[in-house]
């Protein structure tokens, strides 16, 4: 877009991405971010710069954790807040000494229970590995 400000650059590719949304051309692969996802990026301003598909799975999901865990510090708080208030009520209610990263340990067990349950999930890899961050987060 030779010869545009920033700004009308901005504005321009956020068009394109409403328009794109609105038309529902999107892939949705299995490794790929969904229109969903991407209306949560856009409102969030973050950028969709290698969140689809650069890298391997592995790395894939690791990117998509990572914007979880961004998400989540946003709407929650630091995990070493979240998951010691957490830790603090269970604590409280049924005598046990856990600590935030073993809140965050709790919390991956919790996801591959599910898993093992009735009704996995595709997303569990990606929850598994934003509350593995999060563990390690807690123990710093």
């Amino acid at each position: 877009m030779p010869g545009l400000t920033l700004d009308e650059t901005n504005a321009a590719l956020r068009q394109a991405v409403e328009t794109r949304l609105a038309a529902g051309i999107v892939d949705e692969g299995e490794d790929c971010v969904t229109t969903e996802d991407l209306r949560e990026v856009r409102l969030r301003g973050d950028s969709l710069m290698g969140c689809c598909h650069e890298g391997t799975t592995a790395e894939r999901t690791l990117k998509k954790a990572q914007a979880a865990v961004r998400d989540r510090h946003g709407k929650y708080g630091p995990p070493t807040e979240h998951f010691a208030r957490t830790a603090a009520m269970v604590n409280a209610a049924f005598g046990t000494t856990f600590t935030a990263s073993d809140w965050a340990l709790v919390m991956v067990l919790d996801k591959v229970a599910r898993q093992l349950g009735t009704e996995p999930t595709e997303d569990a890899a990606i929850d598994i590995a934003g509350y593995a961050a999060c563990h390690e987060e807690c123990r710093a």
